[in-house]
């Protein structure tokens, strides 16, 4: 069988696309389970819940350098949320969507600082967002090849939001 990597530098695979091995893989995952944490922000049923994070994704998306998701308006499906027992799973196609949602959850939390302080989940998702939100800015903003400060702080933010 031939091997996609190089066995003693497995690391090797992810150099070429880190932006579509992250937002089409691992951060959407994050960000769909995350979302759905997010959920206990909000009052009521299920459903109420979810249109309370529609509205202030909508609100969210009017601001200055903000957008809604390609895919659409947030909705149960979006994450395929049946239930609170099942694993959120996201269901974007566009990998931008994945980086649109990281910026409103980090906004969402913030937002809800007050909340989020009392949730031990919710603090967690807050500074494993923020780290990887940083580390992506440093990448999004730089120039074709790193400083070796913005490769060591893009470098470091990564591990963090893992190790959260």
């Amino acid at each position: 069988m031939r091997l996609f990597h190089n066995v003693s530098e497995p690391e090797a695979f992810f150099r070429p696309d880190i932006w579509h091995c992250y937002h089409g893989g691992a951060g959407k995952l994050f960000v769909a389970s995350a979302l759905a944490e997010a959920l206990a922000l909000f009052d009521g049923s299920m459903d109420n819940r979810v249109e309370q994070m529609a509205e202030a994704l909508r609100t969210w998306a009017k601001k200055p350098g903000n957008q809604l998701p390609h895919s659409g308006q947030f909705c149960k499906e979006r994450i395929q949320l049946t239930s609170y027992q099942v694993l959120p799973d996201a269901s974007w196609s566009k990998f931008n969507d994945t980086y649109v949602y990281h910026r409103f959850l980090e906004w969402l939390l913030m937002e809800n600082l007050e909340q989020v302080s009392d949730n031990e989940t919710l603090k967690t998702i807050l500074d494993a967002t923020r780290c990887i939100n940083r580390s992506f800015k440093i990448l999004y903003q730089s120039g074709l090849f790193l400083t070796s400060a913005e490769a060591l702080e893009a470098g470091q933010l990564g591990r963090a939001f893992l190790r959260l």
